[in-house]
């Protein structure tokens, strides 16, 4: 048995059905983000919600557990459109789901971005990559709506769980049963 990473516009029923058949057992997506336009004019990912949905649907038919990624506080994006990405996980409803909030690598383009717009903190490198909070001083979300919008995410983790499984998880992510 194995797992794989992909990209919802590369998979189609026949490809999924011989990774099914071949031992894949589950199938991580980077969604990203459920607002197509940050997808698109931000990200560079030409990927529709609908086309999403379609390889969610495709994963499970072939028996594939199937795990969404999202990413909120990229620069350009609003409150509105990380609110866009938690509607479109209630839609495709993974098995599993991660979330992590934007941090702009040295060497990408949206570093590049962060730098030009002058979103980076003047120390930007003393900061590690923390997924929980963003370093960035971003003029569409405050620190604190990025730190606001990453808890309501928690909500839906920790609410998803309690209706799979019947508890909760602890506060270190360890299952209290």
């Amino acid at each position: 048995p194995f797992s794989v990473h992909a990209r919802a516009e590369t998979v189609n029923a026949k490809i999924l059905k011989s990774l099914a058949d071949a031992g894949c057992l589950h199938i991580t997506y980077g969604v990203e983000s459920g607002s197509e336009r940050v997808r698109k004019d931000i990200m560079k990912r030409m990927v529709t919600n609908e086309r999403l949905l379609k390889a969610f649907q495709m994963t499970r038919d072939v028996g594939i557990i199937v795990t969404a990624n999202y990413i909120l506080g990229t620069p350009g994006e609003t409150r509105e459109e990380v609110l866009e990405t938690m509607a479109l996980h209630q839609q495709l409803q993974p098995d599993d789901f991660g979330y992590f909030v934007f941090y702009p690598y040295p060497g990408t383009s949206l570093f590049q971005v962060c730098k030009e717009k002058g979103y980076l903190p003047d120390n930007y490198w003393e900061y590690p990559a923390n997924h929980r909070e963003t370093i960035l001083n971003l003029p569409d979300l405050t620190k604190e709506e990025v730190g606001e919008l990453y808890d309501m995410f928690t909500a839906i983790r920790e609410k998803d769980y309690l209706e799979k499984h019947g508890h909760t998880l602890t506060e270190v992510g360890q299952d209290t049963t």
